[in-house]
């Protein structure tokens, strides 16, 4: 009697330890689906472009040689951005006085001014717009801003010695220089963070630019 009670005791036992092992087991295998469900899940909502993400990009154009785009592109949701951009003749300032468009000139004079037959035209711009998906992975976006173009004239300047310098020195002309609005469209493509994007942009409608960019892109 004894050896059965032992006996059941033991088939108990053994049977217990099976159970919990099979339910370890599936346990372990359920854990490791709902984890490759998951997976499947996040990779299917990357390739969707699931995710609202921030970008900044470098972008450039015949007109603007260098600027810089960033903002944000988003899952549903319309977003924004803004664009700075300008070329390296704004950056011709450097001149004491300016001058009009009849040749008189006003300022810091200390003695006579000539002016050569050149002249040089700079460009800076700020944009701001919206950006909206199409399909993954292209936005559309489209904006618009101000440009300032300031028009400069070479000049060359004597201290009344009638000695003229041989360095140069470039004026704005304050009658030609000007304001105007400038709107720009194009799409933005953007892969595992990699940003680009091309599009065009005019200031009145008659003459267009072709722009390009490239940068990167972050999750928000």
């Amino acid at each position: 009697m004894k050896a059965l009670i032992k006996f059941i005791i033991l088939f108990l036992l053994l049977i217990g330890g099976q159970l919990a092992q099979a339910q370890e087991t599936d346990s372990l295998e359920n854990r490791k689906a709902l984890e490759e469900e998951l997976q499947i899940v996040l990779e299917e909502e990357a390739r969707l472009g699931m995710q609202d993400r921030f970008f900044f990009a470098l972008v450039h154009d015949r007109m603007s040689t260098f600027g810089m785009t960033y903002g944000t592109i988003n899952k549903k949701n319309i977003g924004l951005y803004f664009t700075a951009r300008a070329d390296a003749e704004i950056f011709k300032h450097g001149s004491y006085f300016t001058v009009d468009g009849n040749g008189d000139v006003s300022g810091d004079v200390n003695g006579n001014v000539r002016f050569t037959e050149r002249t040089s035209t700079g460009n800076a711009e700020g944009v701001f717009g919206f950006t909206k998906k199409l399909i993954y992975p292209v936005w559309i976006y489209a904006g618009g801003g101000a440009a300032y173009n300031p028009v400069y004239w070479e000049a060359e300047a004597s201290m009344g010695t009638g000695i003229y310098k041989q360095e140069k020195e470039w004026a704005r002309n304050t009658d030609e220089t000007s304001w105007a609005p400038v709107f720009d469209a194009g799409l933005i493509g953007d892969i595992k963070g990699i940003n680009i994007r091309g599009g065009v942009k005019t200031h009145d409608f008659s003459e267009w630019f072709i722009t390009v960019g490239v940068g990167f892109s972050v999750r928000r």
